[in-house]
């Protein structure tokens, strides 16, 4: 099992949460990165612009390509299980963890 991080906005975040299936997605340049990820493997969602740690998923399946879930500038995908996930409000903050 390997610890990875994924970046989203506020928007970007509330997106994945308004999906029936849950995705991470990546751009062109991380596919290498994204090729390494395997099923087991843990997410920790990092929200930018508030500077915190929202949630920790769990990787269900194995990276592929599809246009069709984010657009094309994020055509590399993941399918994710959220195991935790804490609101916006109360979520853990970077500073804290220096």
């Amino acid at each position: 099992m390997a610890y990875w991080t994924s970046i989203y906005s506020v928007e970007t975040w509330d997106r994945l949460l308004s999906m029936p299936n849950k995705f991470i997605g990546a751009s062109k340049k991380r596919w290498s990165t994204i090729q390494k990820i395997k099923v087991g493997d843990i997410i920790f969602a990092y929200v930018t612009g508030i500077s915190r740690y929202v949630a920790i998923m769990e990787v269900t399946g194995a990276p592929f390509k599809d246009e069709s879930i984010f657009g094309e500038g994020y055509p590399y995908c993941a399918p994710v299980k959220i195991l935790l996930q804490l609101d916006l409000e109360h979520a853990v903050p970077v500073k804290e963890l220096q």
